[in-house]
């Protein structure tokens, strides 16, 4: 690894583990879903928990715990509720195979 290339990924983790610590930071994107955004995100398709679960084939459980704000989705999963948010129908009729999805 390039020394350069080294020093971007140590200033990156410096970053992070500062965010982490709760210190204020600049630069960087960083999306986060909370509890209320999961809820705000499950209203919006209409569907129940134990639907919403298997739309994003996780279990239930985890659905509540994100929703209670016990935990938060992270990876995969984030990105799927982000993808939600921003087109319900299309994306949910694309992932149950169901239709075309709009124009």
């Amino acid at each position: 690894m390039k020394d350069e290339d080294f020093e971007k990924l140590l200033e990156s983790a410096k970053w992070m583990a500062d965010r982490e610590a709760g210190k204020k930071v600049t630069g960087g994107r960083v999306h986060t879903i909370d509890a209320l955004d999961v809820k705000k995100i499950r209203a919006a398709t209409k569907l129940s928990q134990s639907e919403l679960g298997r739309v994003m084939n996780v279990p239930v459980k985890t659905l509540q715990k994100w929703e209670q704000g016990q935990r938060r989705p992270s990876g995969a999963a984030r990105s799927l509720l982000m993808a939600i948010k921003n087109d319900p129908k299309n994306v949910i009729r694309a992932i149950q195979g169901t239709g075309k999805t709009a124009a």
